[in-house]
């Protein structure tokens, strides 16, 4: 059995094989944190990787997770839900899963669901995350959504007529304090429909600059999330 164990008052991270804490460890990660929590969740993520390793016969397990002081908070981490319209040819996001639901039981003629775009945070407790915020418009019949403060702003000044603020969709990582296991979101503008397209998909976004560069223009990564 390995134990993993974690000091907040020393800031060191214990592994070892016959218990928890300094006493128990074979190894010691000193300033694993560094001061830098600030009273956020801290999120402990364990993975490896291995090139012809193999577990015959025997059994793995990460089961177990004792916390003696604190509090075991629910990550955030939600799945962000995409749909499409065959009525309007545009699409929707939701980190709701409510909305999603209502959008299935009340309106399965205006919006297809085609599953998981990506998954984002509902708050900010990543405080290296940014919040992602959603507009409408009755006069294109679409949604936008954009991480950018100064684009969210001139919308709301001067174009309030064309786009109504709807408050922030999900939180997920600007360019430059993406994590490594996160991927970028690709932002297209349609001037032939006149709506944006957001996708994850490498292979999507590909066929969209290669086969429809005159219906849908790429405007770059709109930030970062996990798939």
């Amino acid at each position: 059995t390995m134990y993993l164990s974690y000091c907040a008052e020393v800031d060191e991270l214990y592994v070892g094989d016959g218990g928890y804490g300094p006493d128990h460890a074979w190894v010691t990660f000193p300033g694993l944190v560094k001061g830098k929590w600030g009273g956020k969740p801290l999120y402990l993520w364990l993975g490896g990787s291995a090139d012809g390793l193999s577990l015959t016969p025997g059994q793995a397990y990460l089961d177990n997770l004792l916390i003696e002081n604190g509090d075991l908070l629910e990550a955030s981490l939600r799945d962000v839900y995409r749909f499409w319209s065959p009525r309007t040819g545009k699409h929707f996001y939701t980190i709701n899963a409510q909305e999603k639901e209502r959008l299935l039981i009340e309106y399965p003629l205006v919006w297809t669901y085609e599953g998981v775009a990506f998954a984002a945070f509902c708050d900010d407790s990543d405080p290296l995350t940014r919040p992602v915020y959603r507009f409408w418009s009755d006069k294109l019949a679409s949604h936008f959504y954009t991480m950018d403060e100064q684009e969210k702003e001139r919308l709301i000044q001067e174009q309030a007529k064309t786009w109504v603020f709807e408050g922030v969709a999900f939180y997920v990582y600007p360019s430059g304090l993406q994590p490594t296991m996160t991927s970028p979101v690709y932002r297209f503008w349609s001037p032939v429909k006149g709506g944006y397209f957001y996708t994850a998909d490498e292979a999507e976004k590909e066929n969209l600059i290669a086969k429809f560069p005159k219906a849908w223009n790429y405007e770059g990564v709109a930030w970062y999330a996990l798939r």
